[in-house]
């Protein structure tokens, strides 16, 4: 495998796995300390408005306001089905 040109050289084995691992993980846990640590920190962790997602995100948007996930994929549903059932209501 090594010996192959295409291939990249590097072999994991446990010792750099794990080290890797462990390394991500530590990174991300100090992340969320530092984010769940500050009271108005906390306050922009939302869950997502779309009943059938259950992604909870951390809305970084100025106003604060944010409803979904992502206005590209929840935030287009939930606006398509609204646009539907006003379409509806109206009879067209």
């Amino acid at each position: 495998m090594a010996d192959d040109p295409q291939k990249p050289g590097l072999i994991p084995s446990a010792s750099t796995t794990g080290s890797a691992i462990g390394a991500a993980l530590a990174t991300i846990a100090q992340d969320a300390i530092m984010l769940f640590g500050e009271p108005a920190q906390r306050k922009r962790l939302r869950r997502c408005e779309n009943p059938g997602c259950k992604v909870v995100f951390y809305d970084d948007s100025r106003p604060g306001r944010r409803r979904w996930c992502a206005s590209n994929r929840c935030g287009d549903r939930m606006r398509a089905k609204s646009y539907r059932k006003r379409q509806k209501a109206q009879g067209v």
